[in-house]
């Protein structure tokens, strides 16, 4: 599906959506929020980023207990 979806969510509200793309190739079908993606292990690796920019900021440190972080897993 050569196609990407994407929104942005600030404090818990959505305040951006957009699609682009064809929903299959060669079509005119365009993506919408109800498409589907394999997404494969791609998530792994916005994580990693998502550490390391906190990382960079200061807000964290990869030696802390998750706990710091995320209380509910404690």
């Amino acid at each position: 599906m050569p196609s990407v979806n994407f929104e942005m969510i600030v404090d818990s509200e959505l305040i951006f959506a957009n699609a682009i793309g064809a929903r299959k190739a060669g079509t005119e079908s365009r993506p919408n929020a109800d498409s589907v993606y394999r997404i494969a292990s791609m998530t792994k690796s916005f994580a990693a980023v998502a550490v390391l920019h906190l990382r960079n900021a200061g807000r964290l440190c990869l030696d802390d207990p998750v706990v710091n972080h995320v209380p509910e897993l404690g």
